[in-house]
């Protein structure tokens, strides 16, 4: 029988040390081996003990299970503070784009006046079905006192002014002028932080009648009269859609006013002319209310 190579031999030898070839290849290299000591070595050197394996530091440590999940639990709660931290961020920059938004809105309002506030997105004026006249009187020197209630604290838009419906210019007389007044909402940002009025009743005095005269006036000339004569025809409140309520229009009769009210007129007038209080002593039914003169 032919000797088999040793590399044939040696290929056999894992099958043959693990007991997983066949009888027939067993007997091969059982015969093989006494003759030949190459072999034998090879054999040897399979089945002794290897050596042991030290893992660095880290690997045994990932090894644990313990440390494994205590490594796992490390980093979720790594993603977690960053989650909070990307939520706070979006909240305070929310949070300024609000506060920025106001602001601006506040300012073209302001820079704008109340012709903004007549665009659907920007109407914040009192509904007219939120406003009542509680007192509407006639002084003795013909000009009106009204007093408007309103359902929630508001601030004055506009009023007293004697405008033409037929779009007359101001320098020109004319005996059918009308007269507006609206309120607007206080806003929580204007109480706060711009100070705004926050009061439900107004009174006001309406001139029946404004005249200017051409002497004192610059830039205009007599034409065969001295003096420009606006004349008022109708008051009215303009509310949120420009819904109005009529307060008072020609030919309507109204009661004088009673001599307390052209008292606290007199005394307001006085008031705004020396800037000195005289302290006298007003019904306290006006307590809350604010008295504005043309």
């Amino acid at each position: 029988m032919n000797k088999i190579p040793c590399d044939i031999i040696k290929d056999l030898l894992p099958l043959y040390k693990d007991h997983v070839c066949s009888k027939k290849t067993m007997e091969l290299v059982e015969n093989h081996l006494p003759e030949c000591e190459s072999c034998r070595e090879y054999l040897e050197a399979m089945e002794a003990e290897l050596p042991p394996v030290t893992l660095p530091p880290c690997s045994t440590e990932q090894s644990d299970g313990h440390t494994s999940a205590s490594l796992a639990l490390e980093d979720i709660e790594v993603f977690q503070k960053i989650a909070q931290k990307l939520n706070w961020m979006k909240v305070t920059i929310s949070f300024f784009a609000v506060i920025i938004t106001i602001m601006v809105i506040s300012l073209i309002n302001t820079i704008s006046g109340e012709y903004i506030t007549k665009l659907p997105i920007f109407d914040k004026r009192v509904a007219a079905n939120d406003v009542s006249v509680t007192e509407l009187y006639q002084l003795k020197n013909g000009d009106f006192y009204i007093t408007l209630e309103s359902d929630f604290p508001c601030d004055i838009l506009s009023y007293g002014s004697i405008s033409s419906p037929d779009g007359k210019s101001y320098m020109e007389s004319y005996d059918n002028g009308q007269s507006r007044l609206s309120f607007e909402k206080t806003s929580i940002w204007g109480k706060f932080f711009l100070n705004h009025l926050s009061y439900k009743s107004f009174s006001f005095v309406i001139p029946y009648q404004e005249i200017l005269n051409l002497d004192e006036t610059d830039g205009y000339q007599s034409q065969g009269s001295s003096a420009i004569v606006h004349t008022t025809a109708l008051i009215y409140y303009e509310g949120k859609g420009n819904e109005q309520l009529t307060i008072w229009k020609e030919g309507q009769k109204i009661a004088a006013a009673p001599e307390m009210i052209e008292q606290r007129v007199l005394h307001q007038q006085r008031r705004q002319e020396t800037g000195i209080d005289e302290q006298q002593e007003i019904s306290s039914k006006y307590a809350d209310n604010i008295l504005v003169l043309y």
